[in-house]
């Protein structure tokens, strides 16, 4: 907020999507259940489309997976990055830069697809009973 930083709230989970593409937020807060729904949608999606779209999607997937960990990107990722993933990200309004969850430790699988996407995540979790006491 010091540096020209906002704040938006979503109208409701059934909203998200329109809402991302409205505020193009550059960092996202939210439960895990949300970036779980974000993820079944995805997944939904490319199995509806299925033929060449999925094909693609797929391809990016694994080529995703197997670039974990090094240090710069495969062409081919690199290809179907352009082609596939940045699609997805511009469905977060195009600016997304990472995304924060809180209550509970997101899904490995489920944060490990959005840090393939280029969306890193980052947990924020932690038990109420240790929370400072204000006296």
């Amino acid at each position: 907020m010091q540096f020209g930083g906002a704040i938006a709230l979503m109208e409701s989970v059934d909203t998200l999507a329109e809402d991302l593409l409205k505020v193009k937020p550059t960092f996202l807060i939210a439960v895990p259940k949300v970036f779980n729904k974000i993820y079944e949608g995805i997944q939904a999606k490319m199995h509806e489309e299925g033929g060449l779209k999925k094909k693609l999607f797929d391809m990016s997937c694994e080529a995703a997976v197997k670039c974990r960990g090094k240090a710069s990107k495969s062409v081919k990722l690199k290809l179907l990055d352009k082609i596939v993933f940045s699609k997805i990200r511009e469905r977060f309004g195009g600016r997304l830069e990472g995304v924060l969850t809180a209550s509970a430790v997101m899904n490995p699988q489920i944060a490990m697809f959005f840090a393939d996407l280029g969306i890193p995540t980052y947990d924020a979790y932690g038990l109420t009973e240790l929370h400072p006491r204000l006296q």
